[in-house]
């Protein structure tokens, strides 16, 4: 049973990095520079995105503005 805990936690957790990453992507395409391993997670406030400039592996995370 703990096994089993163990590896549905683990596979939620890939996927919500996964989507984290599939949101970096898109938002570097408005971004004004971004690095390699850009990950955000829901309900980013963002503004004026085109002068926001960010490095490599960057995290965001959840109701960040």
């Amino acid at each position: 049973m703990a096994n089993m805990l163990y590896l549905l936690t683990n596979i939620d957790t890939r996927f919500y990095f996964f989507i984290a990453l599939l949101r970096g992507f898109f938002f570097k395409l408005f971004l004004k520079k971004a690095g390699k391993n850009l990950r955000i997670q829901h309900d980013f406030l963002y503004r004026n995105l085109r002068y926001i400039s960010l490095g490599d592996s960057v995290y965001i995370g959840h109701h960040s503005e």
